[in-house]
């Protein structure tokens, strides 16, 4: 009987942890614990600012099937 209940709840637990092992999005916040709701990233600062990547026009135009938004700094035009 004990050992009935022992593969009973062996096997309870493993059905739950596969049910509770799905991938959770959420909002990412940096220098905030409460990052808007319709951001994918919230970043806040008084004293820092963003980096993007940069390239030469070269390396920019190079990238293959940029995706629409893509952030890149142009080093060579000294623009966005």
């Amino acid at each position: 009987m004990k050992r009935i209940a022992f593969t009973f709840f062996r096997n309870l637990l493993f059905a739950v942890s596969i049910l509770f092992a799905t991938p959770i999005m959420a909002q990412v916040g940096i220098g905030t614990t409460m990052p808007d709701a319709s951001s994918l990233l919230d970043m806040t600062s008084t004293s820092k600012g963003l980096l993007t990547p940069r390239m030469t026009t070269a390396q920019r135009t190079a990238i293959t099937s940029p995706a629409n938004g893509l952030l890149v700094y142009d080093t060579d035009i000294k623009s966005y």
